[in-house]
């Protein structure tokens, strides 16, 4: 779900609703109503995203234990409107860079167990690799 939203940004449409938005914050600067909207949302935003973040602590432990899920979700929705912003008024970010980051510190589960198994396997080569050196090449 995170990294969907981060790969939306970088796509054409994304920057139009990231320019849209911007003008919706500025918006609710300037008039009550629309901050109670754009409160809403945000609020809504956070629930759903420390939704994800419980499940995923709750199969990884991945966040620090004193960190509760809606700090979490709250820096990573700002993270997520930082992005926005910067699209919003042309900003050149390197999607590709961006979105290995967000990988690499949320990995997804399929990308952890191919992590793992590559280990696994590396382990297993460099046991081969010592056992053929000593000279006693044995499976």
């Amino acid at each position: 779900m995170l990294l969907s939203w981060a790969e939306r940004v970088f796509s054409d449409e994304g920057v139009h609703v990231a320019r849209i938005n911007v003008n919706l914050w500025a918006e609710a600067l300037r008039d009550r109503a629309v901050a109670g909207l754009a409160q809403q949302s945000l609020a809504n935003a956070t629930r759903a995203v420390a939704d994800v973040v419980t499940r995923e602590v709750g199969r990884r432990l991945r966040v620090l234990p004193r960190s509760s899920a809606r700090d979490v979700a709250s820096v990573l929705i700002a993270i997520h409107l930082g992005m926005e912003v910067q699209r919003a008024v042309g900003v050149k970010l390197d999607a590709k860079g961006i979105l290995r980051v967000l990988d690499e510190l949320f990995p997804s589960e399929a990308a952890e167990s191919q992590a793992r198994a590559a280990r696994k396997s590396s382990k297993a080569r460099a046991t081969v690799k010592r056992r053929v050196t000593r000279g006693k090449a044995r499976p």
